[in-house]
């Protein structure tokens, strides 16, 4: 970049050149991106900005931490003081000192979900089922049979749990008796919840979305073209992450698509948001900060391996690696 800027201060014909948004583009290529060409986007300032972030990644501005051998971290869960992670075990760390509290081996299936609700931590993908512990102590409190196939995620709320397989099971929290199994007939890959909705995604490319208090469908939403990986909710807005690359903002109220963002051409496996703030994490190596009012990107880091979920607490955001690599900053 410098001996762009350099060059063009030599005479006019270079400063033209350099001054070309095609430029900063194939600029942008060579380092490893690979976005198609828009005339909307400036790729000198875009350029600056990632090279700037993979120096802060290089430099130690941003925690890395080996998830050792297990493989793929598959889904990651922070709280104000843990980090714990899914692969082929479970780890959990404390995010401030970067220290592993525990890991809790697993068998031959990989653990596709985990969650912290209050002091109990919760993990998907334990024989047909899902396992509850003391997360302080990593003392397994129960295992809940009774999903019909794999679990793939899994979310306390209140008294319920709600387990992800071929369906939506929402469990009893104090005597695992099932509530309701919410028909889904795919299986399901994420689920997230609020006060008012209940919204999953799932493989057949579908966003479903039933109310909190009465359990009642209210949408069944086909806007994706392959599977859903990730969903999350914040008050009537939601998000919902693709194989597709896309990534959809629905209107809850009105069950529309509200947003679509789309700079991927790779799998978006993790989605998280808040009420101003989107984070996405790509296949294609990329963490995307977006602005969820108007679905401007606001912040991209280049990781330098694919990405399989994210998460974040307050300002911090963290993410997880096809590598088994952890980062945050």
């Amino acid at each position: 970049i410098s001996s762009i800027s350099k060059l063009s201060q030599t005479c006019r014909h270079f400063n033209s050149v350099s001054s070309s948004n095609h430029l900063w583009w194939l600029k942008w290529l060579h380092h490893g991106n690979s976005e198609p060409y828009s005339n909307d986007v400036l790729w000198k300032s875009l350029l600056k900005k990632t090279v700037m972030d993979r120096k802060l990644w290089t430099k130690g501005k941003v925690k890395m931490y080996s998830h050792q051998r297990s493989g793929a971290v598959l889904h990651m869960k922070v709280d104000e003081t843990l980090l714990i992670t899914g692969s082929a075990t479970i780890q959990v760390r404390n995010w401030c000192t970067g220290e592993l509290v525990y890991t809790l081996s697993q068998n031959t299936n990989n653990v596709w979900g985990v969650n912290i609700k209050d002091d109990k931590m919760y993990g998907s993908g334990f024989d047909d089922g899902f396992k509850i512990w003391n997360k302080n102590t990593g003392q397994e409190l129960a295992h809940c049979r009774g999903n019909e196939g794999d679990v793939w995620c899994v979310v306390p709320y209140r008294d319920w749990i709600l387990a992800g397989s071929q369906n939506v099971y929402v469990w009893n929290s104090l005597d695992l008796s099932l509530v309701r199994k919410l028909v889904v007939d795919s299986t399901v890959s994420s689920i997230a919840v609020n006060d008012k909705y209940i919204v999953c995604g799932c493989y057949a490319q579908i966003f479903w979305v039933w109310d909190t208090s009465t359990l009642k469908l209210l949408w069944k939403l086909r806007v994706h073209k392959d599977r859903i990986r990730c969903v999350d909710i914040v008050d009537d807005v939601a998000a919902s992450s693709s194989d597709d690359g896309d990534v959809i903002i629905w209107d809850l109220v009105k069950g529309v698509k509200k947003l679509k963002l789309k700079h991927y051409r790779s799998p978006v496996l993790g989605v998280r948001m808040d009420k101003y703030k989107i984070v996405t994490a790509s296949i294609d190596s990329n963490l995307r900060i977006w602005e969820v009012a108007t679905g401007n990107q606001l912040r991209l880091l280049s990781i330098g391996s694919a990405l399989t979920c994210v998460d974040f607490f307050s300002n911090i955001i963290f993410c997880g690696c096809q590598n088994g690599s952890i980062f945050w900053c």
